[in-house]
């Protein structure tokens, strides 16, 4: 007896993309997908969602995940270990984490950074291009790269990368480091 497509059964471990427009257009098929399968929905071709069964979602609601700590721990290490500064913060501005290159430069500890606000760690910064890049991350998602002057050494110029973080609620990650620099005053 030979099968056609039709009567295969899928394979439930399959990962398949749609648009945003293409869910639109034929939800009641991407629901039935999404049985057999976690259905990612792009816009603009970036992820942006992702639609799984009821059964997934039940499971990935019970599975027990380490302890917060293991991650934060192994994530220090790595962080600690690249050449730029790293910072990252929570939708609400939140400071989550600082890496060591971030704490020198800064001239705080991440004892003092996380936790805080970042428009309260860095008044200077309200207005500022930096601002309002971090802005365009949190509302669309982009990543931005651009060179400005430092606000918390005004001798400095510093290159700086802005993106969106896969936080629960979401996120942004900044890595910085220093272009130039003139003299100190």
């Amino acid at each position: 007896m030979t099968t056609s497509d039709d009567d295969k059964a899928p394979e439930l471990s399959r990962e398949t993309h749609v648009t945003a427009g293409e869910l639109n257009r034929n939800f009641g098929e991407i629901q039935a997908r999404a049985r057999h399968g976690p259905v990612v929905v792009t816009h603009h071709g970036r992820p942006r969602v992702a639609i799984v069964s009821i059964e997934d979602y039940e499971k990935l609601k019970a599975a027990k995940a380490p302890p917060d700590g293991t991650y934060r721990r192994k994530l220090s290490i790595v962080l600690d270990c690249i050449q730029e500064c790293y910072v990252s913060l929570d939708r609400d501005w939140t400071i989550v984490s600082v890496n060591r290159m971030a704490e020198l430069f800064i001239g705080m500890s991440r004892d003092e950074l996380v936790g805080l606000d970042w428009r309260t760690a860095f008044p200077n910064t309200r207005g500022s291009v930096a601002e309002d890049h971090l802005r365009r991350v949190f509302a669309h998602g982009e990543v931005v790269a651009f060179e400005t002057t430092s606000l918390t050494h005004p001798h400095r110029t510093v290159a700086i990368r802005m993106f969106p973080l896969p936080l629960p609620g979401g996120g942004a990650g900044i890595l910085f480091s220093t272009v130039s620099a003139g003299p100190s005053r």
